[in-house]
């Protein structure tokens, strides 16, 4: 497990810590998953808890970096890399029936010009015949 220290030492400190930490709030917040706390107590004995992560987090942090370089918008980004498979396969069905609509658009309008070069080709035939 790691600390959000090692963390940041493992990214290569290419963001600030208070930067990790407040990723790591809003992760919890817009995705399903939630890290892993662990307890302790402080000096006066009060209890305390503090997140850890798993080698799969620090992973998932590295590629939401990478998205980041990328210029991909941050709740985008956190969705790719810490959302749920299922997330994932609705995000892909959504991106493939945009694709799916656009094509079929398209479609459409080469079928439009087709029909219009149709009757403008039965015309022609027609003067044709008719001389």
């Amino acid at each position: 497990m790691f600390s959000f220290e090692e963390i940041y030492k493992e990214l290569g400190e290419v963001i600030a810590l208070k930067t990790l930490k407040s990723w790591a709030i809003k992760i919890e917040k817009v995705t399903d998953r939630k890290f892993q706390r662990r307890y302790a107590k402080n000096t006066a004995n009060h209890t305390y808890s503090y997140k850890v992560f798993s080698r799969g987090d620090l992973l998932d942090f590295k590629q939401l970096i990478l998205l980041r370089k990328e210029h991909v918008t941050l709740d985008e980004a956190i969705e790719l890399a810490f959302g749920s498979e299922e997330w994932k396969k609705f995000q892909a069905n959504k991106k493939e029936l945009i694709e799916m609509k656009q094509d079929l658009k398209s479609l459409l309008e080469l079928s439009k010009e087709i029909i219009a070069d149709n009757s403008y080709l039965k015309q022609k035939l027609e003067a044709m015949e008719q001389r």
